[in-house]
């Protein structure tokens, strides 16, 4: 019924000035992932400082999980038990 049908909408947008940024890393801390890991430790400077071009209202936030806690896919370097 209304197929190819064109209709004009007319509609305004404006930039968002120093709109509020969330940003949360969520990173998987098995050995596989190291190289990932840190690649945003180093680039962690960088992001941010860029981000805070962009807004006054940045936060940030990590988090980290493993899924498979054996060898050879988790590192542990930690006392024994």
């Amino acid at each position: 019924m209304f197929v190819g049908l064109k209709i004009k909408i007319p509609f305004k947008f404006r930039k968002a000035h120093d709109y509020p940024i969330d940003v949360y890393y969520l990173l998987d801390f098995s050995f596989s992932m190291k190289s990932f890991r840190d690649s945003l430790i180093n680039l962690s400077d960088y992001i941010i400082e860029e981000m805070a071009r962009k807004t006054t209202k940045l936060q940030m936030g990590f988090g980290s999980f493993v899924d498979k806690v054996t060898l050879p896919f988790t590192y542990y370097n930690g006392p024994e038990e």
